[in-house]
């Protein structure tokens, strides 16, 4: 017959004809048992209850998607001359609210460098401005700002700023442009820019929804008005630019950017 003792199987050898016998009957539900609970002691099964719990543990531990919450932080930055004449940007950006914010890195874009590269990074999340002196005159460069918690998840971001010092010699034009959206629905928009002293020709320069920079228009030294026809219609918003050039083609005066914003069908029907 069979015997259990301590969760172990002995077997204690029967009869002949007993023998005969048990090797016909199904086996017993206590060997069934111990046979399972040695399986489980060596490992080569899992209890039902363990892979729940393991389910379990997994569901736990996963993590929500950082860029859900990542906040919009507000950036202006803005060139100027400084001591012993020395180009610079300042930069001053909104504080982030998460409270698992660790790292401010400031990224900039241009000049040298035609990918966005860390130029400064702060554990000081309350610190919120920053001056660039590293910037070379008559060069435009962009900048935006990044803030990430202890496990470099981002939780806040900025829109990417323009911003640049005029080399020496090159004009500042004052450029305003306005826009307009016709019955049927056709974008226009028209800029006008102050004049350069020697100028012999401007380019009104655009940049369509941050897209690449287009030529509108290349005129005379005598003209400082230009009427943009041909808008596209997914235009939301376009910045202008209008540069002076000499008789040599050389730059000699530049503009701010002059933003235009076009409203869409359905926020002009509120």
């Amino acid at each position: 017959m069979y015997g259990v003792t301590n969760s172990s199987v002995r077997l204690c050898p029967p009869r002949s004809r007993e023998r005969e016998q048990a090797m016909h009957r199904p086996l017993p539900k206590v060997l069934i048992a111990a046979a399972t609970i040695t399986m489980v002691f060596f490992g080569l099964i899992t209890p039902v209850s363990a892979q729940d719990a393991t389910a379990v543990d997994n569901t736990e531990i996963r993590q929500a998607d950082p860029s859900d919450e990542v906040q919009h932080l507000r950036l202006r930055c803005r060139g100027k001359i400084g001591r012993s004449d020395q180009p610079l940007v300042r930069c001053k950006w909104s504080r982030p609210k998460s409270p698992s914010a660790a790292v401010t890195v400031v990224e900039r874009i241009g000049g040298d460098s035609d990918s966005w590269t860390p130029i400064y990074r702060t554990e000081n999340i309350k610190r919120h401005r920053f001056v660039d002196k590293s910037i070379d005159a008559g060069v435009r460069y962009r900048y935006r700002v990044r803030v990430y918690d202890s496990a470099d998840h981002l939780v806040a971001a900025s829109r990417s700023r323009s911003a640049g010092v005029p080399a020496p010699g090159i004009d500042v034009l004052k450029i305003a442009c306005k826009g307009a959206v016709s019955d049927s629905g056709d974008k226009t928009a028209g800029c006008e820019w102050s004049p350069s002293e020697n100028a012999r020709s401007y380019q009104l320069w655009r940049i369509v929804n941050r897209n690449h920079r287009d030529l509108v228009a290349s005129v005379g030294a005598d003209v400082q008005t230009v009427r943009d026809i041909d808008v596209p219609d997914d235009a939301k918003v376009v910045r202008y630019a209008v540069l002076a050039l000499d008789a040599d083609g050389e730059i000699i005066g530049r503009s701010r950017v002059a933003k235009v914003r076009f409203r869409t069908s359905s926020e002009s029907d509120q």
